[in-house]
């Protein structure tokens, strides 16, 4: 079975290295095999969809934490990652849609907070927040903000806050 067209100009795997990002690389491909260029570029787009999707909630393991807010407080245990008395996780904070109003039944919605706990110093770096339109980051998201790394600074917890019960328990689990 024969390929019509200009044979692909090959590149050894030295000069694939040598090349930036391998955007030369992609580039090469797409010069080489331009009927396949649509097909690629589509399983690219699918492929960074698929990355960048957050874990389904399959994945979670959710601990419903006590803590004074208008709705429930989750930790995600399979998001606990510890180093010395440092420990970086994932929680995920529950609110009614009109917080001036909170009622059983009406819709909820979620954010899901990502920080960095000193358990030993008592203080917290938020890294990140991701809005859900479900409760317990279900659903789809909604938007979110990632703190630029120059920015984040550790805080001491204010006793009684949400962070302060979270901290209890992600320090003593």
């Amino acid at each position: 079975m024969s390929r019509s067209g200009p044979k692909p100009d090959f590149v050894s795997s030295e000069q694939m290295k040598q090349q930036q990002g391998g955007q030369r690389a992609i580039n090469h491909v797409v010069t080489a095999f331009p009927a396949g260029v649509k097909l690629a570029r589509a399983c690219l787009a699918a492929l960074l969809t698929c990355l960048a999707m957050p874990a389904p909630a399959a994945q979670r393991d959710l601990q419903k934490v006590d803590a004074p807010n208008p709705g429930p407080v989750y930790i995600d245990r399979n998001s606990i990652r510890r180093s010395g008395a440092t420990v970086r996780f994932l929680y995920i904070l529950d609110l009614p849609l009109d917080v001036s109003r909170p009622a059983a039944g009406q819709p909820w919605h979620s954010n899901e907070v990502e920080g960095i706990l000193d358990c030993g110093a008592g203080t917290y770096t938020f890294i990140s927040v991701r809005e859900y339109s479900g409760a317990a980051a279900g659903g789809s998201s909604t938007g979110g903000y990632t703190e630029p790394l120059s920015e984040r600074k550790a805080e001491k917890i204010a006793p009684g806050s949400t962070t302060a019960f979270v901290a209890e328990y992600v320090c003593r689990h």
